[in-house]
């Protein structure tokens, strides 16, 4: 899931703050944590 985010956003981030790999990209990222019961994605 998190791979789809990332090659949406590739461009934009490239544009803003230069080249980066997508492995670079999901380890600044880190693992969403989706709370279902507080209604909360962090």
């Amino acid at each position: 899931m998190i791979e789809c985010n990332v090659e949406f956003m590739m461009p934009d981030i490239t544009k803003v703050f230069g080249k980066f790999s997508s492995d670079e990209i999901k380890e600044k990222l880190g693992k969403p944590v989706v709370d279902c019961d507080h209604g909360q994605v962090t």
